[in-house]
This record gives C-alpha cells, sequence and structure tokens, in this order.
C-alpha cells in the first residue's frame, strides 16, 4: 500500500499537466454547453466542480513536490545550491501535509523551497471537491425525493 502511495507521488509532478489539461477541458465544456444554450443536469454541474477540484489539488501538490525538492534524491546540500547563491544548508525536517520544506537558510532565516501559493490553492481545491460532492448528493437526493412525490400516472 505504502509502496504504491510513493510511486503516486513520484509520479505527481509529470501529471500535473494533465490534471490541469482535464480541469481546463472540464471547463471549457460547460461553458460551450452553456453558449449553445442548454441546461445541464444539476448533479452533473456539481460532479464537475469535483472533479476540477481534485484535479487542480493534484496539480498543485505535484508543482509543489517538483519545485520544493522533496523528491529530489541526491544530497540535500545541492538543493540550497540550486536554490540560488548565498543559501547555505541546515537541516530541518520537512512535510508532505501541509507541503513545506524549509532546509536551506539566507541570511539567518529559514527559507522553504515549496512555493508560498501551493498550501493555499490545494486546500480551496480540495474545499471545491467537498463542495462538488456535497451538491451532487443533495441535487440527486432531491431528484430522488422529486420522483417519489409525483403522482403515478
Amino acid at each position: 500500500m505504502i509502496e504504491s502511495l510513493l510511486a503516486l507521488l513520484m509520479f505527481l509532478p509529470l501529471l500535473a499537466p494533465v490534471a490541469v489539461a482535464v480541469a481546463m477541458g472540464l471547463v471549457i465544456h460547460s461553458i460551450v454547453v452553456r453558449a449553445r444554450g442548454r441546461q445541464e443536469r444539476g448533479w452533473v454541474m456539481w460532479a464537475k466542480l469535483a472533479i476540477i477540484g481534485v484535479c487542480l489539488a493534484l496539480a498543485t501538490y505535484g508543482v509543489g513536490l517538483f519545485s520544493g525538492g522533496l523528491l529530489y534524491l541526491a544530497d540535500p546540500e545541492d538543493l540550497c545550491v540550486i536554490a540560488g547563491n548565498g543559501y547555505s544548508y541546515s537541516p530541518a525536517p520537512s512535510s508532505l501535509l501541509p507541503l513545506r520544506n524549509p532546509v536551506c537558510l539566507y541570511e539567518g532565516r529559514r527559507v522553504d523551497l515549496v512555493p508560498a501559493f501551493v498550501g493555499p490553492v490545494f486546500y480551496i481545491s480540495i474545499g471545491l471537491f467537498i463542495i462538488g460532492m456535497v451538491g451532487v448528493i443533495s441535487s440527486r437526493r432531491s431528484r430522488v425525493a422529486a420522483t417519489r412525490q409525483s403522482p403515478a400516472s
């Protein structure tokens, strides 16, 4: 189980562009459907929102893993050299949730190699997923309740 999770984390930065493309495709599809004057079912719209949230969360997390150097397999000191002049290595614990990797020092302060936008965008994307799933469940329940209340003809 843990091996499959680690394999997913290794390939997640490579799948980030695909996840963004899927999310953009769903947004464009929704715009085209609206422009043609058609109405999507309620649960389909909410499902698209949930899928877009998952895709954005995966893409953002993949970008954070890649740019933060968390999948870098060589010496950790090399990360600070790659980050720029004036950075020195200082061992510090990194974490996968929230995604952070503060292994470099610059002018006496720890520098997190993970970009600052990764955390907020990741949590907003998870929020979109949760809102989408709640919307799917509630729209399906209201549809089932409406069919039960309608008189049989």
